[in-house]
């Protein structure tokens, strides 16, 4: 099965500065997909050079496991010491429960993600479609 995944950084204001589109062959739950998510999207800011993150995804039971540190035991611990591996460089992470439509642009990003055959990444150029996507959601 294929697996997409997309990111977006935004600036202080709300506005595209990079997004992302992965894509994984993989049979996971959707607890682990959420969780690769979270790693790959703070992989993708320390690769932009970010060392202060917001993380915003709509998975209560991911963001409990990360912030309680973990359990190596669980079935995607591993994923959970990756995303705390990267984060002890940081300086500053915060984690938000978002829904699922709010994240509605990062879907359209990881669905994206699937009709391509290995990672994009798009610096500054973000496509239009995501600035007005992104923009729209913003305006309400």
């Amino acid at each position: 099965m294929r697996i997409g995944f997309g990111s977006i950084i935004r600036d202080s204001n709300g506005r595209v500065v990079a997004c992302c589109s992965q894509v994984c062959e993989a049979n996971f739950d959707l607890d682990t997909t959420k969780a690769i998510a979270v790693w790959k999207g703070i992989s993708f800011g320390i690769d932009c050079g970010l060392v202060c993150f917001v993380v915003e995804t709509d998975s209560d039971t991911v963001i409990n496991n990360i912030v309680k540190g973990g359990n190596s035991d669980s079935r995607y611990g591993c994923i959970l010491d990756y995303v705390a591996a990267l984060v002890l460089a940081s300086r500053n992470v915060t984690y938000l429960n978002t829904s699922r439509k709010a994240n509605r642009v990062v879907g359209i990003l990881a669905n994206e993600a699937l009709k391509i055959s290995n990672k994009v990444i798009l610096m500054k150029d973000a496509p239009l479609a995501i600035r007005y996507l992104v923009e729209s959601e913003q305006r309400g």
